[in-house]
């Protein structure tokens, strides 16, 4: 809309300054002609013989100039309407930054259910003593949250680079941890014992956990609230446990899990010092 509206103020502008050159130029063509028809002889006018002279010289300059004031109208007519385009632009990119931030909270309040339900499905797989159930073979990964993607994409299109770098990363992190948990599933319904180890377990609920803490840094922007920059990735994480039911977040497995979230290179010590020999 904003395109079309610049598109015909610059035709308009055009057509003035088209009509003003022609308007010069016919009205000159005009005096040079009434003087021809009239000998000035007759008449005894020596100033209507000076006007046609000068008319008969410097009528390419006096067209010249004519062509640049029309010129001039034209680029000032141009910008206002440029200026006019540009401001409608921004007036509506406001209006839908305003309407995808009202719906935002809903579709992270989404997500994070989502993120909750998760870990709960999880939860009996990793107990802190023994192993937990076998796999039911009517055990399905929880569907994607697909309502909030339009939202999200609409925050990301009409926001900052900042915002919009947040929305990427829980967008890209959904789509991880729904596929883990997809092939976690799979695999185990393979095995003879069906039984989910509990590091696996384990490693699936931070999953979900750190999807919460994505999401969750985000609701402060969302309600137009004073972002909480005390509140640390650890400390998310452990928010997302315990709202899940996990109550006792600080035995080892969790603190040592978490750690090797922020410090990608402990999950490599780990794998090395589990894999069998000769590998």
């Amino acid at each position: 809309m904003a395109l079309s509206r610049l598109n015909r103020g610059s035709q308009s502008g055009r057509r003035l300054g088209i009509s003003a050159i022609a308007l010069l130029m016919v009205t000159v063509r005009s005096l040079l002609c009434l003087f021809r028809r009239e000998p000035f002889a007759a008449k005894n006018s020596i100033m209507l013989h000076q006007i046609y002279e000068f008319l008969c010289q410097w009528q390419t300059l006096l067209a010249g100039i004519g062509a640049l004031v029309a010129a001039v109208f034209t680029i000032r007519k141009m910008q206002a309407q440029i200026n006019q385009a540009a401001e409608f632009q921004k007036d509506q990119l406001r209006r839908e930054s305003r309407a995808a931030r009202i719906v935002l909270p809903l579709a992270l309040s989404e997500i994070t259910e989502y993120s909750i339900k998760c870990i709960k499905l999880l939860e009996p797989y990793a107990p802190a003593k023994g192993d937990g159930p076998t796999l039911s073979s009517d055990t399905k990964p929880l569907p994607l949250p697909n309502s909030i993607f339009d939202t999200m994409k609409e925050v990301a299109r009409t926001e900052d680079a900042a915002i919009a770098d947040s929305v990427g990363e829980i967008i890209s992190w959904l789509q991880i941890q729904h596929s883990r948990l997809e092939n976690l599933i799979r695999l185990v319904s393979e095995r003879s014992t069906k039984r989910i180890s509990r590091h696996e377990a384990q490693d699936a609920i931070l999953d979900a956990a750190e999807l919460y803490a994505l999401s969750a840094r985000l609701f402060p922007y969302a309600r137009s609230l004073q972002p909480e920059h005390n509140e640390d990735f650890r400390t998310k994480l452990k928010n997302a446990l315990i709202i899940a039911g996990i109550v006792d977040v600080d035995r080892s497995e969790f603190p040592e899990l978490i750690d090797r979230r922020q410090n990608p290179s402990l999950t490599v010590a780990r794998n090395k010092s589990n894999a069998p020999p000769g590998s």
